[in-house]
């Protein structure tokens, strides 16, 4: 869902239009990264059901990419936003508990993004942006609390089906 998500941001990038299919190249194939992860957890990934409140936190990206280019620059720094851990938290408990293999996917994965820079997509693509209205600020800052709303979601969504 990342690339048609990210997609619409170009019709309203301006001249950050080649940064935005940049990044998009640079995105694609970190879904089988994590799916050869999830495969040696035992499971294949299309089984894996997916959460409302993830197929809500898509749609707002979209929504940003379409609407607001402000607003999608923010997500896209929410959204990778640097881990400054050396190692990727969650690949650590993956390797305690016996899972090596996911561990390394998951810690490939942040080393790909780390050294790309990711963490500084959302504020490249600001670079060509002008200075905007308060009303178009103001929107993108009220599609970005939703979209920030909707992240702290899933986190809660995923802690609750670990208690199950």
């Amino acid at each position: 869902r990342c690339e048609s998500a990210l997609k619409p941001a170009q019709t309203i990038a301006g001249q950050a239009e080649p940064r935005v299919k940049a990044f998009m190249e640079e995105e694609r194939g970190h879904d089988r990264i994590l799916a050869l992860g999830l495969e040696s957890l035992g499971t294949k990934p299309e089984l894996v059901p997916v959460a409302d409140i993830t197929r809500i936190l898509m749609c707002l990206l979209e929504f940003a990419a379409r609407k607001n280019f402000l607003a999608f620059a923010i997500a896209i720094d929410f959204f990778e936003r640097r881990i400054y851990d050396k190692v990727e938290p969650l690949a650590v408990l993956l390797e305690q508990r016996g899972f090596p293999e996911a561990a390394k996917r998951l810690s490939a994965h942040k080393n790909i993004n780390d050294a790309g820079e990711h963490h500084c997509a959302g504020r490249d693509l600001l670079e060509f942006m002008a200075a905007c209205d308060p009303g178009y600020a103001r929107e993108a800052l009220k599609i970005a609390e939703a979209i920030s709303f909707a992240m702290s979601q899933v986190v809660r969504s995923a802690y609750a089906l670990s208690r199950h």
